[in-house]
């Protein structure tokens, strides 16, 4: 071979080899960046996600029964795996994350486990709470599939938050769509701004809500909303404000009766270029009638605290519309409370009409109840769940009452019923009663009031059924299916127009 010829044959070879790298290189799964309210999502044919993914791309929602099915052809229908992972913006509170799986799934959220159900098992639900500062959180989900059916679906809800603000969220666009570009908290609806109220907002055409459940009195209220440009304003779901159009900042007032102490209000604005005003004030115009004479229900003042004796200041106060809580081996709010040797304290005033009241209290561990400044039930001690009733007499008008309770380790529950308002107990409705499945993609339905019965059906999401009877304190109500037969389902995940402690016990 002569010089010309070789040196020709060296570029050629150095060429083709350039080209089959950069080919190799182009062939390799590269990582997705997943887009705005979209998971990335990947996917490999082993139980373990280890290795290279056969399958990457962006999802919207993880909602997933693929049957005896798989995700995608080249993803093999059993012995599989997946993860998905998503930054969402969140204000502060309270979330609770919602899994159903069959088999495996884990939730952790900025790198904190929230859900482990890394078993082989049919279609179950799992949930997990988890607190939050308001900002940007990356949420990642592992699930693994061994065979027969194959299911695997997350979401989860804001539970609580910080008392007495609002959670903003802000949209560039004027629709309120899609996925917000900013979350934080805000103590007061009060925009008057040229320019973008946040960083991250389109200053000319943006779109924003504002939620909160306020702590009223009973009575009479005016609110009074100023906006430039669109408006839209619900009190106690009720739409009372309807002005959604371009317009000069304008204020628009309503009037509405407010006839429970928590009250969720909502807000919606629009800019659309210009002067940006959104703002929202109200006053009481009437006291309403005598308060509910229900501790069951209501705003009680909750204090916590990490300890047992109720020592110290407390490490959150915040409130809450009743005394029926099972936090497992979880806590009030995660990351602030402790799951255990924690305490708490709820206070509340009420007018009570004339006559025999009765408390049935259940705690796991110790609680104490007060009514009136007397000691009416003391089991300050270690305990399994366990019941307690005490009953008294008054002459009617305004009683303080204070539970207290403290969580040892383990199981943390603790549950209020009250009855009694000086007239005989009404007859329980035992027909005509139904109940809406909510909280879960799958329920289980068992075949007694607990866990330790064992499931038999499922409930479907937005499934209502009708409700005949529920257990000694209403945490698990007794339904019936569409075949007839009837069964026992968690009563956190349902939801009905009538209280289930209206319902006659059964079980």
């Amino acid at each position: 071979m002569n010089r010309l010829n070789g040196k020709r044959w060296f570029w050629m070879s150095l060429t083709l080899m350039l080209g089959l790298l950069l080919f190799a290189a182009g062939s390799q799964p590269q990582p997705l960046a997943a887009q705005a309210g979209s998971w990335q999502a990947r996917y490999w044919n082993n139980l373990t996600l280890s290795g290279t993914p056969v399958l990457q791309r962006t999802e919207p929602a993880i909602n997933y029964n693929w049957g005896d099915g798989s995700p995608h052809p080249i993803v093999d229908n059993e012995n599989f795996s997946a993860e998905w992972i998503q930054d969402v913006q969140l204000g502060e509170g309270s979330y609770r994350f919602t899994a159903t799986t069959d088999d495996g799934m884990r939730v952790w959220v900025d790198g904190v486990p929230v859900i482990d159900s890394w078993t082989d098992s049919q279609a179950h639900t799992v949930t997990g709470d988890i607190y939050l500062q308001a900002g940007s959180h990356q949420i990642r989900v592992a699930y693994y599939e061994t065979g027969g059916k194959a299911v695997a679906q997350l979401d989860w809800e804001q539970l609580t938050s910080p008392q007495g603000s609002w959670e903003a969220r802000y949209y560039n666009n004027t629709t309120l769509s899609g996925a917000p570009v900013a979350v934080r908290n805000e103590a007061a609806i009060d925009m008057n701004t040229v320019g973008a109220p946040v960083p991250q907002v389109d200053p000319e055409a943006f779109s924003a809500s504002w939620t909160q459940e306020m702590v009223l009195n009973v009575g009479r209220y005016q609110f009074a909303a100023t906006a430039d440009d669109g408006v839209r304003l619900w009190v106690d779901n009720q739409l009372i404000i309807d002005e959604w159009h371009n317009q000069a900042a304008t204020t628009y007032t309503a009037v509405v009766d407010i006839t429970d102490n928590l009250v969720p209000v909502r807000l919606e604005y629009y800019e659309a270029g210009g002067v940006a005003v959104a703002q929202l004030s109200w006053t009481q115009v009437a006291e309403g009638p005598t308060p509910p004479t229900n501790p069951s229900q209501g705003a009680w003042q909750a204090q916590y605290y990490n300890n047992t004796a109720l020592s110290g200041p407390p490490v959150l106060t915040r409130g809450e519309v009743g005394i029926n809580f099972n936090w497992g081996r979880s806590s009030p709010a995660p990351n602030i409370v402790d799951n255990n040797r924690f305490s708490a304290r709820w206070s509340q005033t009420f007018n009570l009409n004339p006559g025999t009241y009765t408390l049935s209290i259940a705690a796991d561990d110790g609680v104490r109840v007060y009514v009136d400044g007397n000691l009416l039930i003391d089991a300050w001690r270690v305990q399994a769940l366990t019941p307690y009733d005490a009953s008294f007499n008054h002459a009617g008008g305004q009683v303080p009452v204070v539970i207290e309770y403290f969580e040892n380790t383990g199981l943390a529950q603790i549950e209020l019923v009250w009855s009694g308002a000086g007239t005989p107990p009404t007859t329980p409705p035992t027909q005509g009663v139904t109940a809406t499945m909510t909280g879960a993609f799958y329920l289980n339905v068992r075949s007694g009031p607990g866990l330790a019965f064992d499931p038999f059906d499922v409930l479907r999401r937005n499934q209502t059924v009708s409700v005949i009877g529920r257990d000694a304190f209403a945490n698990w109500i007794e339904v019936v299916l569409p075949d007839g037969s009837t069964g026992w389902v968690s009563a956190s995940y349902m939801t009905s127009a009538t209280p289930f402690t209206a319902l006659p016990v059964t079980g």
